[in-house]
């Protein structure tokens, strides 16, 4: 089993719990969420009026800045999305949660972006297949950017794994929960994504809390799964141990009764 940094949380029972939960802790940390979700909404904004800036400057490279502008907004989002999942992190574990979390993520910039590629590789497989595939395997992976955001030093391999070990039988939990922000999505495009500064953390939070949940709920199962593991190897043991004392028992008896007729041959004689 991979080890995963543990994080004291309530043990949330559904959804609407979960919900209330992410708000009251969103409560008071607007003067840093809120400069956060400004980045991560309008930095595409940000690339697409510079793209079209260096077009009109450089006409004869203008067919090479849509394909630079998409691959750095790709770069940028992979680790934005860790950064802002670092900063809600702290949140719910009750450590300090600053700014600096949401940028101390570019020092992994390489290998968020290299994970980001491989889930896509892998959904676009699945979608290949038939849209609802896809769509399965978009939710089995979604929980390796937390589970990189909590342990920085495991492979992107692993996070995948890990991810999708926790997320069995769990996928449509969080597709319902998702489904409950649909509202707030619609309401942030409506309002130019003015709505999405408190809508991003506030989704952020809420998956956050679902990750620490599901943990904790491996764990619980991993842990369980361990000591059972252990209990019939002891019991196996004790029973292989069983039948070979028997069987010596069994040896021994015959043994004896041999060396008894022997004997009282030996004396008749």
């Amino acid at each position: 089993m991979l080890k995963l940094s543990y994080c004291e949380v309530i043990n949330l029972i559904n959804r609407v719990e979960l919900k209330k939960k992410a708000k009251f802790m969103l409560k008071g940390n607007a003067r840093n969420y809120v400069p956060i979700a400004i980045i991560f909404i309008y930095t595409s904004a940000l690339l697409s009026f510079s793209e079209k800036n260096l077009s009109i400057l450089f006409r004869h490279y203008r067919d090479i800045f849509p394909v630079i502008s998409s691959i750095v907004l790709w770069v940028l989002q992979s680790v934005f999305v860790v950064g802002i999942i670092s900063f809600c992190l702290n949140i719910a574990c009750g450590r300090n949660s600053e700014i600096t979390d949401f940028f101390d993520q570019f020092e992994h910039t390489g290998k968020l972006f290299l994970l980001s590629l491989v889930k896509n590789f892998f959904i676009c497989l699945w979608g290949l297949l038939l849209i609802v595939p896809g769509f399965i395997a978009y939710y089995r992976y979604s929980m390796a950017e937390y589970i990189i955001a909590e342990n920085p030093d495991i492979s992107i391999s692993d996070a995948i794994k890990q991810s999708k070990e926790m997320m069995n039988g769990k996928k449509g939990r969080l597709f319902i929960l998702d489904l409950t922000f649909l509202g707030w999505t619609i309401l942030t495009a409506v309002t130019g994504g003015l709505a999405g500064l408190y809508a991003i953390p506030y989704i952020f939070m809420s998956r956050t809390l679902f990750y620490l949940n599901v943990k904790q709920e491996y764990m619980d199962e991993q842990a369980f799964r361990k000591a059972w593991n252990e209990k019939k190897q002891q019991t196996e043991g004790v029973n292989k141990e069983s039948d070979y004392n028997d069987g010596n028992s069994d040896f021994t008896d015959e043994r004896k009764k041999r060396e008894m007729e022997n004997h009282t041959w030996s004396h008749n004689n």
